[in-house]
């Protein structure tokens, strides 16, 4: 539990990847659940890009045997149906998001970072929400929001790690914003869109703007993009910091800083993604960082020294979790 200032409560989690199954060498569902508990967090939402994609109701079954009796009985354990553009499989992820409790969201990747799930192409994307809308689909659609055309992979240097910034730019986040923005808009989705871990200003303001529109639109932000910025991928072990979308300049973090502050962003959520020492920084340089252990001195000490006061803080890892994600 979190304590600050005598005002306690329980944070949740909308973004982690509890990796298990092939990938259990990194971590575990089971190690997952005990490692949030031990940092004040009740609930993890665990996301679909697995090693084998969860994007149909028979993978969250094999994911759901994989948590504890303990926290399936006690609801600490939520997770999200992965979309493609099949229209068939998005009537499945539908599916499994009305009928199955534990399925708190869907997600779509609109490019590739790490697993197989991708719908990179703007008219792919389009039909997944046209898709979407005819079904009438009106829960939460979490989106990680890079547009491919605007990355540079060229620029990526495994020596030069600071190199990640540049292969994937501000630009990249922003233009992929503007298309969720308009497509949401050309086809009528009536659901709520969360932006996954934004990293730059602008992207925060072109969400405040939506909603200020009437529009059901929310953000997030993790630790590392507020505590960190790229200067950092110069040091001794930089390549460790390598995550998607990547760190940004001083000045952005300065700026992200100002708008969480303000009330501009919705929540925190750590997007906790450990790999294997070897893949991480010596053979295939994947892009995550592990920012669950951290969790509970980032919010008792490193929140209230950014200015945000208790009840705001406990808004950001929890009210404002409930409000968005309506099954938690």
């Amino acid at each position: 539990m979190i304590n600050i200032q005598g005002l306690e409560w329980w944070a949740m989690d909308p973004h982690v990847h509890c990796r298990d199954e092939e990938e259990s060498y990194k971590t575990t569902i089971s190690e997952t659940l005990q490692l949030a508990r031990e940092q004040g967090i009740s609930v993890v939402c665990d996301m679909p890009n697995t090693a084998n994609p969860v994007i149909n109701r028979i993978r969250v079954h094999e994911r759901l045997a994989l948590v504890p009796d303990r926290d399936r009985d006690e609801g600490r354990y939520r997770l999200y149906v992965g979309l493609t553009d099949d229209p068939e499989q998005i009537a499945e992820a539908v599916w499994c998001y009305k009928h199955l409790p534990e399925v708190i969201g869907l997600k779509l990747y609109m490019c590739h970072s790490i697993g197989g799930l991708a719908v990179s192409d703007v008219v792919a994307q389009t039909k997944v929400f046209k898709v979407l809308t005819e079904i009438g689909f009106s829960g939460v659609v979490a989106c990680h929001c890079e547009r491919e055309d605007r990355m540079n992979p060229g620029l990526w240097s495994p020596q030069n790690p600071i190199s990640h910034c540049r292969a994937r730019p501000p630009e990249a986040e922003i233009e992929s914003i503007r298309d969720i923005l308009r497509i949401t808009r050309e086809t009528g989705f009536s659901g709520h869109v969360h932006v996954c871990h934004v990293s730059e200003p602008h992207s925060v303001e072109l969400v405040q703007r939506a909603k200020g529109n009437g529009r059901r639109i929310s953000c997030g932000v993790t630790p590392h993009h507020l505590m960190l910025d790229m200067s950092d991928m110069v040091r001794s072990g930089g390549l460790r910091l390598k995550v998607n979308p990547p760190l940004r300049s001083a000045e952005s973090v300065r700026i992200l800083r100002q708008q969480l502050e303000q009330g501009m962003i919705d929540v925190i959520e750590t997007d906790h993604a450990p790999h294997g020492p070897r893949e991480k920084c010596l053979d295939l340089c994947l892009s995550g960082i592990q920012s669950l252990d951290g969790y509970l001195r980032f919010v008792t000490d490193c929140l209230p020294a950014l200015g945000l006061s208790p009840r705001q803080i406990k808004g950001l890892t929890a009210d404002n979790v409930l409000t968005i994600f309506e099954k938690l």
